[in-house]
Parts: structure tokens; C-alpha cells; sequence
């Protein structure tokens, strides 16, 4: 009797996340197989959406915003 062996490809790993509300604060955790191993710190709704637009766009959250600098003025320039 002849025995064949069929070798199934395994399943890609199954990429989700979680995102958690209070009040006014998000918290975001990246799932593998329904398994945490990345958890980013809560952040304020109003940074939210763009850590959101990030997953989306297939990037990771960044880990902190900066708020721009102020422009720097030129003491020659003000006459």
C-alpha cells in the first residue's frame, strides 16, 4: 500500500489590534494570534487618530509626538 503525504502551508500569523477607552484616553495593543506582544502607553483621543492612521497605513505607531518648535526669528530681520 502506497502512503502520500500532503504538506499544508501553515497560516500566517494572525495580525489585530486592541484599543482600549476610558474617558479621554486611548491604549493601544498589538496582537499575534490573539496574544499581546507590543502594548504602547494611553494617549489623549487627539493623538489616537494618528497612531490609528499609522496602523492603517501599515506602520507602527510612533512612540511619542513632538509639537513643532517654535520658528526660529532672525534679530536681523526686524526693522
Amino acid at each position: 500500500m502506497m502512503r502520500s503525504l500532503c504538506f499544508m502551508p501553515a497560516k500566517p500569523a494572525k495580525n489585530s489590534w486592541l484599543i482600549e477607552q476610558d474617558e479621554n484616553n486611548l491604549k493601544l495593543t498589538r496582537l499575534m494570534d490573539g496574544k499581546a506582544i507590543e502594548t504602547y502607553p494611553p494617549v489623549h483621543r487627539s493623538m489616537a487618530g494618528v497612531y490609528v492612521q499609522a496602523i492603517v497605513q501599515g506602520f507602527r505607531p510612533p512612540r511619542e509626538l513632538m509639537p513643532l518648535d517654535p520658528p526660529m526669528v532672525d534679530d536681523d530681520d526686524q526693522d
